[in-house]
């Protein structure tokens, strides 16, 4: 009779321990059908003498860059597919590497926004209704003659993830990360520098490159990186405006650009040639692992009733 409690006890304990990594496993993926909401917001501003009101008309652009599966791993789309951009598997620093490199591909290329809108008289825009996968948010410089506000673009999930309760978050609500400066007539020293990783490869690597300079969306001028000018170049220009670097595409390589204040670094990484490229790894398949469980629950179970019987 005891050995049937144990027995029996046993089983309950591996059933119970089957549910629940498949219950979470329900809870834990992206419902792609269900719309979503990005509500942008301005932090306060009090500290420089100023609102949240006051950065009121200040305009922000969302392009959709990738598609997302229930797992939320991203595959570009759209005007973005065809860029060698990683998208997958990337830190903070990487997913604002890759807002300020798209951002230079939306003015290089002229790529409409997936919807705009402008801050209300309570610093706040709410798109409605958009759909699941990974978004550029990009905002343009704007003044109200005492101060100008900027914002860096960034990435954001559609569904994203709420910390708290573990779950996606349908309605997503961002607090913008944005800078407020006096209105400064003098010109601005802009600095780019073409960065290689691409060690073994140096053979590969162009003479040159071509780098854009975008102004509020317009190229202002173009020039060429090589070794003559030690792969930099700088530019005096007028503070107040939205500014942008782009290169053209480099046969080979990844791009990605980073910003540090008004310093600019892009970055070209070798790629394996197509024959012996690999896959980025961008999820992993969980449904056979309730199957290996009901296997291996059923070897137990097999197993502890011929036990019983040879007893």
């Amino acid at each position: 009779m005891r050995g049937k409690r144990i027995t029996t006890a046993i089983i309950v304990t591996l059933l119970l321990a089957l549910l629940v990594p498949v219950q979470a496993s329900a809870i834990d993926r992206i419902d792609l059908n269900r719309p979503v909401s990005l509500t942008l917001k301005t932090a306060d501003t009090g500290a420089r003498g100023g609102t949240d009101t006051e950065a009121a008309g200040m305009t922000f652009d969302i392009y959709r860059v990738a598609d997302t599966d229930d797992e939320a791993n991203f595959t570009l789309t759209g005007s973005f597919a065809g860029y060698k951009v990683q998208v997958n598997g990337l830190d903070s620093q990487g997913w604002a590497d890759l807002a300020q490199t798209l951002s230079g591909y939306v003015a290089r290329d002229g790529i409409a926004a997936s919807a705009e809108g402008r801050l209300d008289t309570s610093g706040m825009i709410t798109f409605r209704s958009l759909k699941a996968g990974l978004y550029l948010v990009d905002g343009s410089t704007y003044s109200n003659g005492k101060y100008v506000y900027s914002s860096s673009p960034f990435m954001i999930s559609l569904p994203d993830r709420d910390q708290n309760s573990e779950s996606w978050d349908y309605d997503v609500t961002s607090v913008l990360k944005m800078t407020a400066g006096g209105i400064d007539k003098n010109p601005v020293k802009l600095n780019v520098h073409k960065v290689w990783d691409d060690a073994g490869r140096e053979q590969d690597r162009p003479e040159s490159i071509t780098v854009q300079l975008y102004k509020d969306g317009k190229v202002t001028d173009t020039v060429k990186l090589s070794e003559k000018n030690s792969w930099r170049h700088s530019w005096q220009v007028e503070s107040g405006h939205d500014y942008r670097i782009a290169e053209t595409d480099t046969a080979g390589y990844t791009c990605s650009v980073t910003c540090s204040g008004n310093d600019y670094t892009i970055t070209n990484t070798s790629v394996l040639p197509p024959e012996t490229e690999k896959l980025p790894q961008t999820g992993v398949l969980w449904w056979p692992v309730p199957v290996l469980i009901v296997t291996g629950l059923g070897c137990i179970i097999i197993g502890l009733l011929r036990r019983r019987g040879s007893e």
